[in-house]
């Protein structure tokens, strides 16, 4: 009798002792996935960050390395504006683009390409994905 007491205290302990230990397996196995999903955190907001910068250094550099051609080519543009706004030469604004219309094709995309290499693809993609999104 005392010998089975002895063997219940003794279960007891031992199954308190389990129980604490399965307890400090559990705590330490949810620690490890919280410092596993931080770490995943982390590098994702650092990638992001990297992003952000590379994106932002490409922008200062096409903005230092624009020159004379960005002008040149927004005053050629310019051109059909202005002269759609003075009388006598509206004409020849709708015969050039008359003229352009005749064009080949590759010739158009060639003239595009340009445009959007000297101004950028992006800034035209943004704007013209507001208009779609009704912005």
């Amino acid at each position: 009798m005392i010998g089975g007491l002895i063997a219940k205290v003794i279960g007891k302990v031992a199954g308190e002792g389990a129980g604490k230990q399965a307890i400090e397996y559990f705590a330490k196995k949810q620690q490890l996935k919280y410092q596993l999903r931080l770490a995943k955190i982390e590098g994702e907001i650092g990638l992001a960050a990297a992003k952000l910068k590379a994106q932002a250094e490409w922008a200062a550099a096409n903005i230092a390395n624009s020159g004379w051609k960005d002008e040149w080519v927004l005053l050629l543009l310019s051109i059909p504006l202005v002269l759609a706004f003075i009388p006598g030469t509206v004409q020849y604004v709708h015969d050039g683009f008359a003229a352009l219309e005749k064009t080949p094709a590759w010739y158009r995309w060639l003239i595009g390409s340009i445009m959007a290499a000297i101004y950028g693809i992006k800034p035209a993609w943004e704007f013209w994905k507001g208009k779609a999104n009704g912005s």
